[in-house]
């Protein structure tokens, strides 16, 4: 028994598999815990290797590669449709094998450790920015109820706070300033936390030349140029700048019949927390675009005028996401363009 194409349906502890023949015939099923996975795969020795793009999919992709075996991984919203009957891990590894004999299907590139490591920090830290925001509203709510109202600043709102508390004269009772001293604490460790990976960040940027080079580009900082660094990995991924924004989700959806097509808003595919960044940094870039004279500043505000400011947010970060995969596919550095 020959393997040329093994699918593996990813778990915890137990691993469905498919192997087929040189001929995509199925000649091998079995379940395998996570302890014998790797023994048995180098025993049947397939050629390839097709997964889904979900956790420990890098992980297991890495080690398989380091046994010189081709590894693929496939988007999960491109194996769902080939799901036939009730759904269970065997039918989940005949769909994996299934998608991959497809010759459009997209795949996944393989994260190494050092941008996995790094995609770990910005979870970390957008989860710590998610705790904070959750926790700032409900101070805003619990303060409401007893007539005080904030600023939205952070610094003036947690400053507010703390003197309202300190007050020995205001309303507020007793039980509850004593429990929100604990809340203010968490605040500031909040902050500390987020302060922290945000360094992290900055440090592995510093390191790295070609997130370095992205931080060139207007509106790009740190966070932003790690970001698309971690997402795009080669550039060789993408046929072009493009492949690469409609990746992200920042090109219209169409839908058609007939002889009519009807242009929607963005597809919102892809990594939504890269689309995010970038459009938080082409916000940044257009509120100082109309105090600039290089090209992209003046295509930005020749478009403002025309489409107003949220179609132009997403067009610059379109274009930001174009220029950055130019940038990382040629190695050279970013040099504004002219003023028509």
């Amino acid at each position: 028994m020959k393997v040329k194409t093994l699918a593996i349906d990813l778990a915890k502890t137990v691993f469905q598999l498919h192997g087929a023949d040189a001929r995509d015939k199925p000649v091998f099923q079995r379940r395998v815990t996570r302890a014998k996975l790797l023994s048995l795969v180098l025993r049947l020795a397939p050629t390839v290797i097709v997964m889904e793009a979900c956790g420990g999919a890098h992980y297991w992709a890495r080690l398989f590669r380091s046994h010189n075996i081709e590894v693929r991984l496939i988007p999960p919203q491109h194996v769902k449709p080939y799901v036939q009957g009730n759904k269970n891990d065997r039918r989940d590894a005949e769909a994996i094998f299934e998608t991959s004999l497809r010759p459009r299907t997209p795949y996944v590139a393989i994260k190494s450790v050092d941008h996995q490591t790094l995609q770990a920090l910005h979870r970390l830290r957008e989860q710590q920015q998610k705790s904070r925001t959750a926790l700032i509203n409900q101070l805003h709510g619990l303060l409401s109820e007893y007539g005080y109202i904030f600023p939205t600043a952070h610094q003036a709102f947690r400053q507010a706070v703390r003197e309202l508390l300190d007050n020995p004269a205001t309303d507020i009772p007793a039980e509850l300033r004593a429990a929100l001293y604990p809340q203010l604490e968490l605040w500031q460790l909040y902050d500390a936390h987020i302060k922290c990976y945000e360094g992290n960040i900055k440090q592995w940027v510093q390191q790295h030349g070609d997130a370095r080079r992205l931080t060139q580009l207007p509106g790009v900082a740190h966070i932003i140029a790690s970001a698309l660094v971690m997402y795009m990995g080669n550039p060789g991924n993408y046929r072009n700048a493009r492949h690469f924004s409609t990746s992200l989700g920042l090109v219209p959806k169409h839908r058609g019949s007939g002889h009519k097509t009807v242009i929607l808003g963005i597809s919102k595919r892809g990594d939504s927390y890269v689309r995010k960044q970038l459009i938080h940094g082409a916000r940044a870039f257009l509120r100082t675009a109309a105090n600039k004279t290089d090209g992209l500043s003046c295509w930005a505000c020749a478009l403002l005028a025309r489409r107003g400011w949220n179609r132009t947010v997403v067009a610059v970060a379109n274009k930001l996401a174009r220029i950055a995969w130019a940038l990382l596919a040629t190695g050279k550095d970013y040099q504004a363009p002219a003023a028509a």
